[in-house]
């Protein structure tokens, strides 16, 4: 009777350790498709609103604006 409950109990515990084992996968694989996903919102996000706020901005206003600008101004005096 109490070698039966041991076998019974070493079931339990590798049971236990088994479902642990597949929580920790499933947790692992949930962090990495987190990190991957954020990576790429931060890649995308931040290379399409940054770059194109930024360098759109930076090339476009400046060059745009400054080439104006400069141009007119030269033409006018």
């Amino acid at each position: 009777m109490g070698n039966n409950q041991s076998v019974w109990s070493g079931y339990l515990d590798l049971h236990c350790f088994h479902c642990l084992g597949k929580s920790i996968i499933i947790i692992i694989i949930i962090i990495i498709i987190v990190i991957i996903v954020t990576n790429i919102y931060h890649i995308e996000v931040y290379h399409i609103q940054v770059y194109h706020i930024e360098v759109y901005h930076i090339q476009v206003y400046h060059i745009e604006v400054y080439h104006i600008e400069v141009y007119h101004i030269q033409s006018t005096t």
